[in-house]
């Protein structure tokens, strides 16, 4: 790792000049081109697509990633695809190797690309793509609603400073310039998101060589705050009588007492802080009284960051309002998780005053998840991923209950995810299906993965989730219709 960040410091820091600034393009060119070269391997392969363009002000040599999206026979049969899937990971992952440069891979087949396409800011803009390999494949895709629209590119924004900021704050570096850098490309990518929505950033805050940690997390938390406010009153739905229901049987009496890894002595900073919550994931989620950024903010940030180093906790910077839409709109289920789960370390119990997540929420978020879905089956984590690994086992499981829950939506109008036991739920909508998944659950459990069989099960689910929503219309409709029992 300290060598791929010596190599990305020196490429940074030499784009500036001209010799440089062409060798440090043209080395994402040869990766660029090697990637084509691997695909023209396979047959099976028909579409080849850049996500991103490899110019404009946008791109930075070091710090930019090569998106793609590889588009695959829709007839091949289900043998002939795994192996396919097989021997293209184990290849792409050398070729990352050589070329770091390289991000993100998604592999669809033809006829799935449509659907996927319907979801996100980034599944709309297909029509910029670059075709670097095979023939045109993108598909127009219909308008999101503006209310949709709003909602989808502020989730994207949000879910950037989540994993990617809040994940730059906890990591330790040798190399505290790249930490830097890096925590200026989200911001970046943040802005361009709330742009969409008419939230500009000032001069000031555009300036790449202007911000610390603290100052940057504090300007986007303040650019956040400012894209909730631009949510009109129909994107708010009225709260779920069924998810009321469902935090009162779940609410505890009190809540539950975690202790944080290292002492915190959040009363010394009580002026600026009005809340603190511990999950047991050991996730640290402050709550600002105010978001702007003051030096005494500042100062908080700076001693967080400095108390949790090297620590298994991440300090997650919010406001009261960006806590209220996170918990509505970007994580709805995670409401009844906040109630039961998480612990309050100081300051005011704001979920309390946190209107109850809508139907419509809940089932946005759901089909929000159609992408992951169509593209689970294909992607590297099961292609690659060893049991071993307890992260793979509980991304497996996550994936196969998130699927079937929207299987069990966009068939039979089921809000199976609703219930404590979604698997339960499916067995009794789908009997045939269910000794095939127990089998598969058991042996996962015993730290045993058949992946033929695994990718068997969720490529068949993934054709059923297309077929409904080609079939299914109503998932398009504001507001959703609410779901059955």
């Amino acid at each position: 790792m300290l060598t791929r960040d010596l190599l990305r410091l020196v490429v940074i820091k030499s784009d500036r000049f001209w010799p440089f600034r062409v060798l440090n393009r043209s080395a994402y060119g040869f990766a660029t081109a090697a990637f084509v070269a691997l695909c023209r391997t396979y047959p099976c392969v028909k579409s080849v697509y850049l996500r991103h363009a490899l110019h404009g002000e946008n791109f930075r040599p070091g710090l930019s990633d090569i998106d793609l999206t590889v588009v695959i026979d829709a007839t091949l049969e289900r043998r002939a695809e795994y192996c396919f899937l097989r021997s293209f990971w184990q290849r792409a992952a050398l070729l990352s190797r050589l070329f770091p440069m390289i991000g993100e891979i998604e592999i669809l087949n033809r006829s799935h690309l449509e659907s996927w396409s319907r979801f996100g800011p980034e599944g709309r803009k297909t029509r910029e793509w670059r075709l670097l390999h095979g023939v045109e494949t993108v598909v127009d895709v219909p308008p999101a609603t503006p209310a949709r629209y709003s909602v989808e590119t502020l989730n994207q924004a949000s879910w950037f400073y989540i994993w990617h900021m809040a994940r730059e704050l906890g990591r330790e570096r040798r190399i505290a310039f790249l930490s830097i850098q890096d925590t200026l490309r989200v911001q970046r990518k943040i802005s361009r998101h709330l742009a969409e929505l008419g939230v500009e950033a000032s001069p000031e805050e555009s300036r790449d060589a202007a911000g610390d940690h603290a100052t940057i997390v504090l300007r986007t938390l303040g650019l956040l705050e400012a894209g909730v406010a631009t949510l009109g009153t129909d994107a708010v739905p009225p709260p779920s009588r069924r998810v009321a229901w469902l935090l009162e049987r779940v609410r505890p009496r009190p809540r539950p007492v975690l202790e944080p890894p290292v002492p915190l002595d959040f009363e010394s900073w009580k002026d600026v802080v009005r809340s603190v919550y511990l999950d047991k994931h050991r996730g640290l989620f402050v709550i600002l009284k105010d978001s702007a950024s003051s030096q005494r903010n500042h100062q908080f940030v700076d001693w967080i960051r400095a108390m949790l180093k090297g620590e298994d906790t991440l300090p997650l910077i919010l406001s009261r309002d960006l806590l209220a839409y996170l918990v509505r709109f970007l994580f709805p289920y995670e409401h009844a998780h906040f109630v039961k789960d998480v612990g309050l370390l100081f300051g005011d119990d704001l979920v309390e005053e946190i209107q109850v997540p809508g139907d419509d929420c809940l089932l946005r978020e759901l089909i929000a998840y159609t992408p992951l879905a169509l593209t689970f089956a294909t992607g590297e984590t099961l292609m690659r991923g060893t049991v071993r690994d307890p992260a793979f086992t509980e991304e497996l499981v996550n994936a196969l209950k998130r699927t079937l829950g929207l299987k069990l939506y966009l068939e039979r109008g089921i809000g199976g995810w609703i219930s404590s036991q979604p698997f339960e739920r499916y067995y009794a909508a789908y009997p045939n299906q269910a000794g095939d998944i127990q089998a598969l659950l058991a042996d996962l459990s015993r730290g045993h993965c058949d992946r033929w069989r695994w990718f068997a099960l969720m490529r068949n689910l993934t054709d059923d989730i297309h077929a409904a929503l080609s079939t299914n219309t109503s998932w398009e409709h504001d507001p959703l219709p609410s779901p059955g029992d």
